[in-house]
């Protein structure tokens, strides 16, 4: 108990100084507690994310190697990896990740949201739509999920369904900052690419004459 309450307090540490702008000494933190507790599978991600941070994305790719090699099937570990390879623009290994995620996982509605957020970028809609259902299906309610659909209804040109879809979504009192200020800014554009000016801007119900 002693020991992982110790391994606790230099994980909190390290993302303190990661997160405030020391990533460095992060990472000397946590070199130091990995050579006390090599077989501490935590402290091994918390080093791949200070790599990161540095950045040093050879060493935080070798970190995500050996815990690929020690977890394979693990479907946090392989989502983990997936989203640090994201983060460093390594956006090819980070799709590999993803689809090994659903193979090995396929009621993974985070992997498959994922995914159909890299289809959307490339520009691939129809698999974009069809990794999206998956998600939604798993986990309907999910606020990225519905987001994520609104914006793939823009890249389909149905602009009023994407406008409709992401004012019943703000209309929730959305829990997660994130999604709430990506839903605002989405709507504000998809209301100008259908000509709708800020003194007319408001959500409710779309009529067949417009924003009313």
């Amino acid at each position: 108990m002693e020991e992982l309450e110790h391994i606790s307090r230099v994980r909190e540490e390290a993302h303190g100084l990661r997160v405030g702008g020391n990533p460095l000494k992060a990472v000397a933190l946590v070199q130091k507690a990995r050579k006390k507790w090599p077989k501490n599978a935590n402290l091994l991600t918390d080093l791949a994310s200070c790599y990161a941070s540095v950045p040093d994305f050879e060493r935080a790719e070798k970190c995500l190697g050996r815990l690929l090699e020690r977890f394979p099937e693990s479907e946090e570990v392989l989502l983990f990896a997936a989203e640090l390879r994201g983060a460093m623009r390594r956006l090819n290994g980070s799709f590999e990740l993803y689809e090994r995620v659903v193979k090995r996982h396929p009621k993974s509605a985070r992997a498959w949201l994922k995914l159909a957020e890299i289809h959307e970028r490339q520009s691939r809609l129809e698999e974009a739509r069809e990794c999206l259902a998956r998600a939604l299906q798993l986990e309907p309610e999910a606020e990225m999920g519905c987001f994520r659909e609104a914006v793939l209804l823009t890249r389909e040109k149905r602009l009023e369904e994407a406008a409709q879809g992401l004012c019943d979504l703000l209309q929730k009192g959305l829990k997660d900052r994130e999604v709430h200020w990506k839903a605002g800014h989405q709507l504000a554009m998809v209301l100008d690419k259908m000509g709708i000016f800020p003194g007319r801007r408001r959500c409710g119900r779309l009529r067949k004459r417009g924003w009313r």
